[in-house]
């Protein structure tokens, strides 16, 4: 009878795990990212459900970061595999990423190259995996030898004819540009050579004109982005830092777009991506109490449904200050 008692036991501890851990399962990032955003072959598509919207080597790129802070092996593998058999195309000048497949494609983009090349090397010490090394090796040898104008690397190279773009774009220079590349003291100097009293940034930077280039509406993603970059190689930007600030405090909320030469806001969205890298940016000057209440207000987007018709740029990005 004992024995009998003992074996249900055990079957129902058995089966109660078996549901504990379907639930888990069902309920993480990895999950959701197969169900709402990838296809039969694991490709990420942009949109929830829209296996017609684009497929970028930006979201791989992110996926493979969420995948090493959640240390999933097993997922980066094929994120890899999907690189490799989607994304690489060889050319006279190297190995390179196409920054967009499933399209007339032949050009790539710096700042999706190192995060995916950075990605490699941290799963290469992560995983014990020395082709992933080695392949981060390859891809770094094309933009180091053919994607640069007078020592500046620029924004892509065209992988038909090998000539590189004539700009480089000031949020492309983030801490993944700066650990993968080398001899980057040109680049950086463009990245700080700006004047500390503007608000908002310029968006590039021209090496036929040697001049910054300015829009009059300002993409917040891009302003937190170039502000992150510059704080990462020391160098402050006061005017930026005293207007987000005053700005959080007074709306309690940042907005997509804003207009240069007012700073107001010229849309009327909100965006999981602006607030992750709000998040980032308050977190990096020590503003923790701002970093929470962004954090909150996202939380808060996400429950009145914004999730539905997110980019995966936006959820993805949402999911990650989770992680942190």
């Amino acid at each position: 009878m004992k024995k009998i008692i003992l074996l249900t036991f055990l079957i129902f501890l058995i089966g109660a795990f078996a549901t504990w851990w379907s639930k888990k399962e069902s309920e993480s990032v990895q999950h959701y990212v197969k169900e709402q955003y990838m296809d039969e072959e694991q490709l990420i598509h942009a949109y929830p459900s829209n296996a017609s919207s684009q497929y970028l080597s930006e979201s791989m790129g992110l996926y493979m970061g969420y995948l090493l802070l959640k240390d999933d092996e097993k997922e980066f593998g094929r994120q890899v595999e999907v690189l490799e058999e989607h994304f690489l195309e060889e050319s006279n000048s190297g190995l390179y990423i196409r920054w967009v497949t499933k399209e007339e494609t032949d050009v790539n983009a710096l700042i999706d190259d190192v995060r995916i090349i950075h990605a490699l090397q941290t799963a290469a010490e992560q995983f014990d995996q020395t082709s992933y090394r080695e392949l981060a090796d390859k891809l770094t040898q094309m933009i180091k030898g053919e994607q640069l104008i007078d020592g500046i690397y620029t924004d892509f190279i065209d992988g038909k004819t090998g000539i590189p773009a004539q700009r480089i774009t000031l949020s492309y220079l983030t801490p993944d540009f700066f650990a993968v590349l080398e001899n980057t003291g040109p680049s950086e100097k463009i990245l700080t050579s700006l004047n500390k009293d503007e608000v908002f940034f310029p968006e590039y930077y021209d090496l036929k004109t040697q001049s910054y280039m300015k829009s009059t509406e300002v993409h917040m993603i891009d302003q937190l982005l170039i502000a992150l970059n510059r704080y990462s190689v020391g160098q402050p930007s006061p005017a930026f830092q005293k207007w987000i600030i005053e700005e959080w405090r007074k709306e309690g909320k940042l907005y997509g777009h804003y207009t240069r030469n007012n700073n107001n806001p010229s849309v009327s969205y909100e965006s999981l991506s602006v607030y992750a890298y709000a998040f980032m940016y308050f977190q990096e000057i020590g503003k923790t109490d701002l970093a929470k209440e962004v954090q909150q207000q996202a939380d808060r987007l996400v429950k009145q449904g914004i999730l539905k018709e997110a980019h995966f740029f936006d959820y993805i990005h949402y999911e990650m200050i989770i992680a942190m």
